[in-house]
């Protein structure tokens, strides 16, 4: 069995042992609100489990017995007073003592009953509150304001390709975007955001956005004419479409064997410029490698805080693309050729 198949089996066995962590806990606290509220109400509680069937161990703490369960997919408070639980604990003949037990009111059977639902309701909003103050991962791509790559042709359907509106109107790689349509932006998603739901159009209803970016020292206007494509044949709905990626460091994360890169680039070292032009993606590097498939390239590479430069010819394989291998460490889609980024 190789790595890969061992790698792909623990990786599963730890998306189950998650699951049922994160389930139980919710299970947890879904009976803990049951628990609080029905010992606060003057309630006899002799067990409180988490999962069902035999018990794998408990302890007993006062009246209350407390107890780990085999299948962890659900769990129980025992309310004698609210509910008959001979079922969930596999007695069939009622027990004497539940028989002494003083009845409840209507109103200690409600709260008790929606405690539960109450305190999943506060979980959800704690980690809500956890998920606002700490955030998600994002990568570099995600927030940077700068254009990585402008395109010269986009894709309108699956056959016919259109000159790139950002490329027609004269954006550029390198351009740092501040503001679309008077707006300003703070990451590559907003930017995104501004461009589909903009609703600016010229006196003749062309669709327009006017992009306010920053070039060396300068301040530039630039208007861009977005293309309408059709997301929908059916309903007609169209999206509004430019045809720029954001920028992104490139970092080395392995070489392939046998590829040019081998030898000549170790892991985090960060790819500056090519030929002497500082480079914004990968996507700029794919589309230059594959307009140039034979020709030398010297790269500049950020090492540590040293500048290198790496003079190599990238390699044709057997798909006739240029080919220099290098994983680039980064967490979004995976561009195949020339180079071929995880």
């Amino acid at each position: 069995m190789g790595l890969g198949a061992l790698q792909h089996i623990f990786q599963n066995f730890w998306a189950i042992f998650l699951v049922i962590l994160f389930f139980g806990g919710s299970i947890f606290i879904h009976e803990l609100g049951h628990f609080l509220a029905a010992k606060r109400r003057g309630l006899r509680v002799p067990r409180f489990s988490i999962g069902f069937g035999p018990k794998l161990f408990s302890w007993k703490c006062g009246e209350t017995e407390f107890c780990l369960s085999l299948f962890p997919l659900g769990g129980y408070v025992a309310l004698p007073q609210l509910a008959n639980m001979e079922v969930i604990e596999g007695t069939k003949e009622e027990s004497p003592s539940s028989q002494k037990l003083p009845p409840i009111s209507y109103l200690d059977k409600v709260i008790v009953a929606v405690m539960g639902a109450v305190f999943n309701a506060l979980l959800a909003f704690a980690l809500a509150i956890i998920l606002w103050q700490v955030g998600f991962p994002s990568t570099a791509s995600h927030q940077t304001t700068v254009i990585g790559y402008v395109h010269p042709k986009i894709s309108v359907g699956t056959e016919n390709e259109i000159e790139g509106p950002a490329y027609l109107a004269g954006l550029q790689h390198g351009d740092r975007i501040l503001k679309v349509d008077g707006k300003s932006v703070s990451d590559f998603g907003e930017i995104n955001k501004r461009v589909v739901i903009g609703c600016e159009r010229e006196k003749d209803g062309t669709p327009l956005c006017t992009f306010t970016v920053q070039r060396g020292e300068k301040l530039i206007d630039i208007q861009v004419h977005p293309k309408l494509i059709e997301m929908n044949s059916r309903s007609g709905d169209a999206m509004r479409f430019i045809g720029i990626s954001p920028a992104e460091p490139l970092v080395v994360a392995d070489t392939a064997k046998n590829s040019p890169a081998e030898g000549n680039f170790i892991k985090n070292d960060e790819i500056v410029s090519l030929n002497g032009k500082t480079l914004y993606s990968i996507i700029q590097l794919n589309f230059y490698l594959r307009d140039h498939p034979s020709e030398q390239l010297t790269l500049t590479i950020k090492r540590g805080n040293q500048l290198l430069s790496k003079t190599l010819t990238p390699k044709m394989v057997a798909h006739t693309r240029p080919y220099l291998h290098i994983d680039n460490q980064r967490n979004t889609e995976s561009f195949c050729i020339p180079l071929v980024i995880n």
